[in-house]
């Protein structure tokens, strides 16, 4: 049924009781598997998903220049190969959270399987060969040092040997038993939004200005989103509960955010 069983599921009437307006653009056309040749046995499929992906991109750049949030959902990973390439179009290359037990991180030559849904994180990056880079779309569409794996349990050997060689975050089921899911998230977040540890220096130096210079609630709130998203909590809640009186209209974190980053270089 695909994505007929979700919207008979009541995803409509979630949305709906959640408060959000929303505009369904209908489904994304996509070759029947059992009535196409898999092709290479190294890359199944890839011409196939390579032309999905080009049209999901199209939807999503459209709909991110139109100042709306686009939710893609699909079946496996393979839809995010397009939804990234289409925010590049937009914004340039990005940051990603990625959850998962696996990395998504292997190309044609490491991957055990030649499943493409194992090679889309890489092929995001610009890590997973010529055959996902030709024809101009997107690709890399996202900066190695903005990426953070959340919830992995198992990696292939070709995705650790390109670990090896990337800056990108990861973060095992064993990390967030160790660390907690909260924390390895918001760390996640960091990552995603800000490069490498330079944020985490930027906030850090702001919130030694703060401390010792009279400041406003701006200031207050700006450290405590900062603080919150390096993993910081209980230095974060200090700062939001000092800018409590600040109104809610005012609480747009873009701002503050672009300032960091800038500080951050």
């Amino acid at each position: 049924m695909g994505p007929s069983a979700i919207r008979y599921a009541g995803l409509a009437a979630r949305l709906d009781e959640l408060g959000y307006e929303y505009v369904d653009l209908g489904n994304v056309e996509t070759a029947v598997p059992e009535a196409t040749e898999a092709g290479d046995e190294h890359a199944r499929f890839l011409p196939q998903i390579k032309e999905t992906s080009q049209r999901i991109a199209e939807l999503v750049s459209r709909t991110a220049r139109d100042d709306f949030v686009p939710v893609v959902l699909g079946g496996d990973h393979s839809v995010a190969l397009g939804t990234l390439a289409g925010l590049r179009e937009v914004y340039g290359p990005g940051g990603a959270i990625w959850i998962d037990a696996h990395g998504d991180l292997n190309s044609p030559e490491t991957s055990p399987s030649g499943n493409v849904h194992g090679m889309v994180l890489a092929a995001a990056l610009g890590l997973a060969g010529d055959r996902f880079r030709d024809g101009g779309w997107g690709l890399p569409a996202l900066e190695p040092g903005r990426v953070a794996l959340v919830a992995v349990r198992s990696l292939d050997d070709g995705e650790r040997e390109l670990l090896r060689d990337q800056n990108v975050k990861v973060f095992t089921m064993s990390d967030l038993d160790r660390l907690g899911v909260e924390r390895s998230v918001r760390e996640a977040l960091g990552r995603a939004y800000f490069r490498d540890r330079q944020f985490e220096k930027a906030a850090t130096e702001f919130e030694a200005v703060v401390e010792s210079h009279p400041v406003n609630d701006y200031a207050h709130f700006c450290l405590g989103r900062a603080l919150s998203l390096t993993g910081h909590v209980d230095r974060a809640r200090h700062h939001l509960a000092l800018a409590s009186n600040l109104r809610p209209e005012r609480r747009d974190y873009r701002i503050y955010r672009e300032r960091l980053a800038s500080q951050a270089g």
